[in-house]
């Protein structure tokens, strides 16, 4: 199992139940030929300053092996798909 928060996960101030339990919001690992990023875009709208650098550096790293995987619960397309279909959409 490999836990990626969620919108869900951190409303009414789910933060510090989610860390008790799985850990940090975002996380990479490798395994053999391969690197897995875990990424938090729970808020659905971006990726934070801090996390976007560590995301940028985590990319980086991962070049040495054969396969990237990166994870997360919102598709980055999403919002701009929105968009495009209903202009109206914030």
């Amino acid at each position: 199992m490999l836990p990626v928060v969620g919108n869900h996960d951190v409303a009414d101030d789910g933060v510090s139940r989610y860390l008790k339990i799985f850990g940090p919001l975002y996380y990479s690992f490798h395994l053999k030929n391969s690197y897995f990023i875990m990424i938090d875009n729970s808020n659905e709208k971006e990726i934070d300053p801090w996390q976007m650098n560590w995301l940028k550096n985590e990319l980086e790293k991962s070049r040495k092996y054969k396969h990237t995987f990166v994870f997360m619960h919102v598709p980055f397309m999403i919002h701009e798909t929105l968009l495009m279909i209903n202009p109206g959409i914030h």
